[in-house]
């Protein structure tokens, strides 16, 4: 009978992590009420436990490099996320980068808040 280590069992949770990140597209990566990768997420995709990623290197190496590939990104639309699907329109009514970016925040946090807190009648 053979039984594989934790450290085993994370190096190959790593690795799958590792593969699906280069497979994937980062507009379809699923994100937070933030903009941001949502990590919870992907864990639960690959049965990881969410406080493995902080003690594992290999896992947190990942989401380390895909959180600086999404900060790097050029805006792209997604449907999945409001705040990304409105970059063309609002930048194109002449507001400023900065700006732009403090209204998808608030829209990302308006969005959360609507579907998952509170009902804002419409």
């Amino acid at each position: 009978m053979s039984t594989i280590s934790n450290q085993e069992k994370g190096e190959k949770a790593a690795q799958l992590l590792s593969d699906w990140v280069k497979r994937t597209p980062l507009e379809s990566m699923p994100l937070n009420q933030f903009g941001k990768i949502n990590r919870s997420r992907i864990c639960k995709t690959f049965d990881i436990s969410p406080s493995t990623v902080g003690s594992n290197d290999g896992i947190r190496k990942v989401f380390d490099e895909l959180d600086e590939r999404l900060r790097n990104s050029a805006p792209m639309p997604s449907r999945s996320h409001p705040a990304r699907a409105l970059r063309p329109s609002v930048e194109s009514q002449g507001v400023s980068p900065a700006e732009a970016d403090a209204l998808r925040r608030k829209l990302a946090r308006l969005s959360y808040l609507e579907e998952y807190v509170i009902w804002i009648p419409g």
